[in-house]
């Protein structure tokens, strides 16, 4: 099996307001404009067993959240701080992660995601699906969350690929 580390980052708009439980984070406020973020990798395909995402801020209060992964590029209805809710592109979704709470670096914050299963219950594992070389994510708040103004999240994702998958 081998091991690559997936780099992607984004940075929220420049406000402070206040998220809602269920409300989507992304890089715009106006839905046209949302970019779901992109992965890609060189392990086809891929499996994936964990994610860490950081932040430029290392408020941890209520840093919760939940990312959706899609084998297609998925179209939002809302812009970000708006409620999740996807335009296009339902039946792409295959995974969902769970984040934990997240832990204040000292220059930022982290949260650590994983698989969850039908009852979003955490799994410590692989998701069951094979992810393509390209596959993209989109994020849910799970707790009133207050950002910094062009906070940035960069995400880890560990794609793993074995002899067989390849």
């Amino acid at each position: 099996m081998s091991l690559e580390i997936i780099r992607a980052s984004f940075t929220r708009p420049a406000d402070t307001t206040i998220y809602a439980a269920g409300d989507l984070l992304a890089n715009s406020v106006t839905p046209g404009s949302v970019v779901p973020i992109a992965f890609t990798s060189s392990n086809v395909p891929c499996r994936i067993q964990r994610v860490t995402m950081l932040s430029s801020n290392d408020a941890v209060a209520n840093k919760n959240f939940t990312l959706y992964l899609f084998t297609a590029q998925p179209t939002v209805t809302n812009g970000d701080n708006g409620a999740f809710a996807l335009a296009t592109q339902f039946s792409a979704l295959q995974a969902v992660f769970g984040s934990t709470a997240a832990v204040n670096t000292g220059a930022g914050a982290v949260n650590v995601f994983y698989p969850l299963d039908g009852a979003a219950t955490p799994q410590n594992g692989w998701i069951p699906q094979l992810m393509p070389g390209t596959f993209w994510g989109l994020l849910k708040v799970n707790a009133a969350y207050t950002p910094t103004s062009g906070e940035t999240f960069t995400l880890l994702v560990e794609a793993w690929a074995s002899a067989g998958d390849s």
